[in-house]
């Protein structure tokens, strides 16, 4: 015999079970745990792509593709001819499309890297999964540079190639990150010779990134959102200070890193850190993004030349991080699945440059522009599949698992 007022009620006991149970799990957590999980991912290294209320549509993978082919595009001007790209040549040469890209990975990243913290803040736990994403990619792509590429494109004889000290030193990158750009001889008649892999110079600021979350955690200065933004605030008054002509002529002894660069990129990556904890209080509004975008173009086409190097600065650091998590929590994910084929932006990160530099030399200035970035993205995507599906995606496997209780 059937009861349909009897299995309502039954279902709406379920219902009320499970609201229950969900409301209990979210006061544990401390935050609003359906609306964000995580993968097994993080930053332009990364992989960690939050899964919003819309049961995971946003744009994260998508964003970070588009600024790893931003990189290549922008270095494909000076390497193809040593020329300025179209946004470098529109805002004063103050940043290149590349810049912006790179400033983009590090607030994501500190987006998302802050996400894995405070989803299980585990010291050891948390650096094996940075580590795993990070470094077993670099380490095949620094040996494949030094024992396949190099004795290929070195106009060097092997013995001296071999015996060269730069050979080595390069080498050493295994352990500290490439401290060196050049191997002997290498790619010769290029724009940039014997320049490896420029880009690499930014993994360094990286890792000293995911260094200072959980240091900053432990003198609880991240972890909340006003200390966390004071931290983002204090660094982007630093990058100013530089700007205004104070450069303190230091280097970082540990990770051998240019001032500027450095604190000017761990700026934007705990602005993006800042921006996780006011995510459910901020309103992301489309408005907002076109007007940053109309302030930077101003401020650009009619600011003299001296004043508009410094002018867009405060602008970017305030609104920039903004605009990209505003793009990145948009619903794209159905219909342009970035990740289709894999997470490839850290493989277009780190295989970009050396395959530009293998096409600039094979082509010998024969190609236009446009063919040239063709080939070189071409040459680019299938490194970066190779890297993803041989090496990458085997080493997220070694990620250790999170606490049981809030496991994703």
């Amino acid at each position: 015999m059937d009861f349909p007022g009897v299995r309502r009620s039954l279902s709406g006991a379920r219902e009320t079970v499970y609201r229950r149970a969900l409301s209990r799990l979210r006061e544990r957590k401390g935050s609003v745990v359906p609306r964000e999980t995580i993968d097994q991912t993080d930053g332009p290294t990364s992989a960690a792509t939050p899964r919003p209320h819309d049961g995971g549509d946003n744009s994260f993978d998508l964003l970070r593709l588009l600024a790893a082919t931003g990189v290549l595009v922008s270095h494909s001007y000076s390497l193809w001819n040593h020329i300025p790209d179209p946004l470098q040549k529109f805002l004063w040469g103050r940043y290149t499309l590349g810049d912006f890209c790179v400033y983009v990975f590090f607030i994501i990243s500190g987006y998302l890297v802050t996400q894995s913290w405070v989803s299980d803040p585990h010291p050891s736990r948390y650096l094996v999964r940075r580590a795993v994403r990070i470094l077993p990619a670099l380490h095949v792509n620094l040996l494949l540079s030094v024992f396949v590429l190099g004795p290929v494109f070195t106009a060097a004889t092997l013995s001296d190639y071999f015996s060269a000290r730069e050979t080595w030193d390069y080498l050493q990158g295994i352990l500290v990150f490439p401290l060196k750009g050049g191997l002997p001889r290498m790619f010769e008649t290029s724009v940039y010779p014997m320049l490896v892999n420029a880009p690499l110079w930014s993994l360094r600021i990286e890792t000293l990134c995911y260094v200072l979350v959980p240091l900053l955690a432990l003198f609880g200065l991240l972890g909340g959102r006003w200390r966390t933004t004071l931290v983002a605030v204090a660094l982007a008054v630093l990058v100013e200070a530089q700007n205004m002509q104070w450069q303190p002529g230091l280097q970082v002894a540990v990770l051998w890193m240019e001032p500027t660069s450095m604190v000017g990129c761990t700026a934007y990556f705990f602005a993006g850190s800042a921006l996780y904890f006011w995510r459910d209080r901020i309103s992301w509004s489309g408005r907002a993004v076109a007007l940053f975008f109309v302030i930077m173009a101003l401020a650009a086409t009619f600011a003299p030349s001296p004043p508009a190097r410094m002018v867009p600065d405060p602008f970017l650091h305030a609104l920039l991080p903004y605009c990209t998590l505003y793009f990145a929590r948009l619903p794209t994910r159905r219909f342009l699945p970035a990740a289709k084929f894999g997470d490839l932006s850290y493989g277009i990160y780190i295989y970009a440059w050396p395959m530009q530099q293998i096409v600039a030399t094979l082509a010998a200035g024969r190609l236009s522009l446009p063919a040239y970035i063709g080939l070189s993205m071409a040459a680019t995507l299938v490194s970066a599949l190779l890297s993803w599906h041989l090496v990458e995606k085997w080493a997220l496997r070694l990620k250790p698992g999170r606490r049981q209780s809030l496991a994703h």
